[in-house]
C-alpha cells in the first residue's frame, strides 16, 4: 500500500483537459513515488475512459446525483474506508495546471490539514450559507466563520483521519448536494476548527483573487518576483469566468484574458470595500448592517434589520 493519494474528479465537459493537461502537467513535475491517483469518473465518455484507463491511476465511478465537487468528498471518502493511504491531496483537475513538485506537502505537518487562504473574501460565506444551507444549520455554521478568511478547497492536504472527519461532514450537513459552493463552506466550517497549515499561494494560486501579480513566460506562470507558481488555478464558474484563455501545457496562444481578469479584479475589489464599510456601519449603526437574526421560526436567513 503506498502512503498518499491525490484526489480529483472530472467528467465529459472537463475529461479532455484532465487528459490532455492536468495529468501530463502532474506527471512531468511531480515526483509520484509512494503515491497512487484516483480519478472520480461523474460522465466520462466511452472514450475518455478508455484513454484514463491506460494510465497509472485508479478510475472509480462516482455517484452522479450531486455536484462533483461535492460528490468528490464523499465518495473518496468511502474509497478511503476500504484503503488505508496516510496522507490526501484533494485537487480540482478542470482548470488547475502542475508547474513544480508538491510532494514535499505531503511530508510535512502531517498531523494538519494544509491549504491557502486567498486574499480577498467576497462575501462567500454571507451569499453560500444563506442560499445552500437550511434554516437549522445556518446560524451554526455563520458562528464559526463570521469575519473569517477564505480558504480555497481547491488544494487542500490532510491526514487521513481529518479528511476522512471532513468527507462525513459533507454526507451529514449538505442536505442538497447538487448546489455549487456547499463543498467550501463545509471546508471552511472545520478548518476554522482546527490547527491548519497555511501555504504560500504558490501553491493555489488563483490570478483573479490573489492581489500578488503574475507574469506568463514561456509557457509557464512566474510571480513578479520571478518565482515559480507551482500550482496554477485558472477558477471560474464558467470558461468566460477564467482569466486566462487558452490555458493548458505548452498550448498555443496561453494569455491573459484581460476583459475577465479585471472585471472579477473590480468585482472582488469592490466587494471587499463594501464589506469593510458595512462592517465599519455595524461598529456605529448595528441596525443598518446585513448580519444573521431569527426573524420567526420558518423564516431565518441573512436580511437586513428593521
Amino acid at each position: 500500500m503506498k502512503k498518499y493519494l491525490i484526489v480529483t474528479a472530472t467528467d465529459r465537459k472537463n475529461g479532455d483537459f484532465l487528459i490532455n493537461h492536468w495529468l501530463p502537467s502532474l506527471n512531468n513535475n511531480v515526483s509520484l513515488r509512494g503515491t497512487d491517483i484516483l480519478i472520480l469518473d461523474y460522465g466520462l465518455s466511452a472514450e475518455q475512459a478508455a484513454k484514463l484507463k491506460k494510465k497509472k491511476v485508479i478510475l472509480l465511478s462516482g455517484n452522479r446525483h450531486g455536484n462533483p465537487v461535492v460528490m468528490r468528498f464523499i465518495d473518496s471518502g468511502k474509497f478511503l474506508l476500504k484503503n488505508k493511504y496516510q496522507q490526501i491531496l484533494s485537487i480540482d483537475s478542470g482548470d488547475v495546471l502542475f508547474q513544480g513538485d508538491i510532494l514535499p506537502l505531503l511530508k510535512t505537518d502531517l498531523t494538519k490539514f494544509r491549504i491557502v487562504k486567498h486574499d480577498i473574501n467576497p462575501l462567500y460565506f454571507e451569499y453560500y450559507i444563506s442560499k445552500n444551507f437550511p434554516k437549522n444549520l445556518r446560524k451554526k455554521l455563520w458562528t464559526v466563520l463570521k469575519d473569517k478568511p477564505l480558504y480555497n478547497a481547491g488544494v487542500l492536504l490532510a491526514p487521513r483521519k481529518k479528511y476522512l472527519l471532513l468527507c462525513r461532514l459533507m454526507e451529514k450537513m449538505i442536505s442538497n448536494k447538487n448546489l455549487y459552493g456547499s463543498d467550501q463552506v463545509i471546508v471552511n466550517y472545520l478548518l476554522h476548527q482546527n490547527p491548519v497549515k497555511l501555504l504560500d499561494n504558490r501553491y493555489n494560486f488563483m490570478p483573479h483573487t490573489d492581489m500578488k501579480e503574475f507574469f506568463i513566460k514561456n509557457g509557464q506562470f512566474r510571480k513578479n518576483n520571478g518565482e515559480l507558481i507551482e500550482i496554477f488555478h485558472n477558477a471560474g464558474k464558467t470558461d468566460f469566468m477564467r482569466p486566462i484563455k487558452n490555458f493548458g501545457v505548452l498550448t498555443e496562444g496561453m494569455k491573459l484574458d484581460p476583459k475577465s481578469f479585471y472585471l472579477k479584479k473590480i468585482f472582488y475589489s469592490t466587494v471587499r470595500v463594501m464589506k469593510y464599510f458595512s462592517d465599519l456601519l455595524l461598529t456605529f449603526k448595528p441596525g443598518f448592517v446585513f448580519q444573521f437574526r431569527q426573524q420567526s421560526p420558518n423564516d431565518q436567513q441573512l436580511s437586513k434589520p428593521g
